[in-house]
């Protein structure tokens, strides 16, 4: 079983522990170790909940997993853009599989940055998360043009619709340019 540790509580965050509890519940290899948050004030109530510890940011989860508290062998990284590499920096040297939410960085400088950092290091792996990608209806696109179905493609324009709620717009820090604002929202594929 493949223990997770799920940071951010928000929007995304929630639906990443949903898609976990269901794949655990489905029989799955994939279990919630930890929460951690240091934006949600809901985040130590959803832990309870779930029955998983809770670490208030990433120093005090770092630690645990530095010295055994928590046997995390993922994290996912749903937290604010600015706050990514810094995570993320901070993992990499404990060994731990990193899955990043999209976009990676905040700038393209500190993207590097941490690309220039993972690439030095051999115990983990960060994947940045374009889980569009892996959409059903994508994927079934994506075969047709493999096997010729749709003949010589030129050109391809897409759209994307998707119909977010008022309350993700409300979290502050999606609104302030340091978390990538409304570049942020464009990044989907």
């Amino acid at each position: 079983m493949v223990k997770v540790l799920v940071g951010a509580t928000g929007v995304i965050g929630r639906r990443h522990l949903k898609h976990i509890l269901d794949e655990s519940e489905a029989g799955g290899s994939a279990s919630i170790l930890i929460i951690f948050s240091d934006v949600d004030a809901t985040a130590p109530e959803l832990a309870r909940n779930y029955g998983v510890p809770h670490f208030r940011d990433i120093d005090e989860c770092a630690d645990a997993q530095a010295d055994g508290r928590s046997l995390a062998q993922a994290i996912i990284l749903a937290t604010p853009t600015h706050t990514h590499v810094p995570q993320a920096r901070k993992l990499l040297d404990i060994g731990i599989g990193i899955l990043v939410e999209k976009p990676v960085a905040a700038t393209g400088e500190s993207g590097r940055e941490l690309l220039a950092t993972s690439k030095g290091n051999e115990n983990s792996v960060i994947l940045v998360g374009h889980h569009r990608r892996h959409n059903c209806y994508v994927r079934a696109i994506e075969k047709e043009i493999q096997e010729g179905k749709l003949g010589k493609i030129i050109a391809v324009n897409g759209v994307w619709a998707m119909r977010k709620s008022e309350e993700y717009f409300k979290v502050p820090w999606r609104q302030q340019a340091e978390s990538g604002g409304v570049v942020r929202s464009t990044l989907q594929f």
